[in-house]
């Protein structure tokens, strides 16, 4: 009888017994890899979580940057659009600011500046309100100061949320922009 190679035939010359030729894993190595696999995939939840909280923060961020150029270009036009100020009617140097401003020299049209709930609105007499800033944003500071006889100061601080939001570290961001006006 001639043998095939790597094959034992099972007969009664074999004594009974063959060779266990079998290929598999052994349990140590299936532990081994269940917790190179555990590591992997906690390494990439852990990278998409990062991932997921900067693309958070960029958003707010972006946001806040967006709200504090809109208020500050539409303030700094009207008040470089203004003839005079009305300063009995401005409250200065408090963070709820208000800023009258005549826009005509008869004194009859006039652009108010203020912050309420967090929002900063502009009337245009005899207009209606409006809000320049988004709801999203809180504005805690809108401070006006006079700084000589037609220059104003601007103090300004923006944050992200709406007035009272609880915010998670990731969103949360603020902006403050300090600067100088001045009328035409």
């Amino acid at each position: 009888m001639t043998k095939a190679k790597g094959f034992t035939p099972l007969n009664a010359e074999s004594s009974g017994s063959y060779s266990r030729n079998l290929t598999g894993f052994t349990l140590i190595e299936i532990i081994i890899y269940v917790g190179i696999m555990g590591l992997v995939m906690t390494a990439l939840v852990m990278f998409a979580l990062s991932i997921s909280n900067n693309r958070d923060k960029a958003a707010s961020a972006s946001e806040v940057e967006a709200n504090t150029k809109i208020i500050w270009d539409q303030i700094s036009v009207l008040v470089h659009r203004a003839r005079s100020l009305d300063t009995a009617n401005s409250v200065w140097d408090s963070d709820q600011g208000k800023l009258v401003l005549f826009l005509d020299m008869a004194k009859t049209q006039t652009a108010v500046i203020s912050v309420e709930n967090g929002q900063v609105s502009v009337q245009l007499a005899p207009a209606s309100p409006y809000i320049i800033s988004s709801r999203v944003v809180n504005v805690s500071r809108l401070k006006f100061s006079r700084l000589a006889d037609r220059q104003i100061g601007l103090d300004l601080i923006v944050a992200y949320g709406a007035p009272g939001a609880v915010l998670t570290p990731e969103k949360a961001y603020e902006q403050t922009l300090t600067t100088a006006i001045s009328l035409r």
